[in-house]
């Protein structure tokens, strides 16, 4: 159903340019050339319109709508709901991973150090790493520790964190 025109005070709806009358609507009658009704003929069946009567309404509606500037109402459509996330306390959300990242990077160095001793240790001959629960603990912990450089974005830690995994799990299965 579209809104409703006021055209020199006779109301009329935007698909009523286009309909024709029904059984008591006007009929208008235009004499034309006999030259121009085939033109208007041949028009029609170029636009596909089931005749001339349907090319004249689409000529007077194209006027009528010309003339008073009327636009062709859109369909009225629901859109979807908008879900915007807004962070209002970023900075303090930022600074809070840094603190955490500097605090994490702290217990990595720890870690990375206590394993290289442990390294050394086993090359040197000192322990004996088969079955070393001790060793299968360090490793386990540079795992955790490696899932969270991830989360945290710290890369270079992260490849620390896999080179001492990748050499403790070889010491063990020797």
């Amino acid at each position: 159903m579209s809104e409703v025109f006021v055209l020199d005070d006779i109301p009329i709806k935007y698909e009523d340019l286009f309909r024709a009358p029904e059984k008591d609507g006007a009929v208008v009658s235009v004499r034309v050339h006999k030259s121009v009704k085939e033109l208007l003929t041949k028009l029609a069946e170029k636009e596909g319109l089931d005749g001339v009567s349907e090319l004249l309404r689409y000529l007077v509606a194209g006027y009528i709508m010309g003339k008073y500037k009327l636009i062709k109402p859109e369909p009225k459509v629901i859109t979807q709901p908008i879900f915007l996330n807004v962070n209002v306390n970023k900075k303090t959300t930022e600074e809070h991973i840094d603190m955490t990242q500097v605090g994490l990077k702290m217990e990595i160095e720890e870690l990375v150090k206590e394993a290289m001793d442990v390294i050394s240790k086993v090359k040197k001959g000192l322990i004996n790493p088969r079955g070393n629960e001790y060793i299968r603990r360090l490793r386990n912990k540079a795992v955790k520790y490696m899932i969270t450089a991830l989360k945290y974005g710290m890369e270079d830690e992260y490849e620390k964190l896999k080179t001492i995994q990748i050499t403790l799990t070889t010491m063990l299965e020797e």
